[in-house]
């Protein structure tokens, strides 16, 4: 299944500009999802397992690193082109 996902992540630390680029920087280099960054939240297409499987790996080191609140939504019906 096809799934889009926006996700906002808001590190809770002084340096937080640097960290955001950092994670967004690591998203990127997965080939198997297709990560479209924006200005306040990014947009992740791809399939369902293949984009947690990502966020399995990703999110869990920059959480385990740095205090955040990370908000996603999930979408199987609103298609991203």
């Amino acid at each position: 299944m096809k799934i889009a996902v926006e996700i906002s992540y808001y590190p809770l630390s002084e340096h937080y500009n640097q960290i955001i680029h950092d994670f967004i920087t690591r998203l990127a280099t997965h080939q198997e999802i297709d990560l479209r960054p924006g200005a306040m939240s990014s947009i992740i297409v791809g399939r369902y397992e293949d984009i947690f499987q990502v966020l399995h790996e990703e999110v869990r080191e920059f959480m385990e690193k740095y205090p955040a609140v990370l908000h996603l939504k999930i979408a199987n019906s609103c298609p991203v082109e």
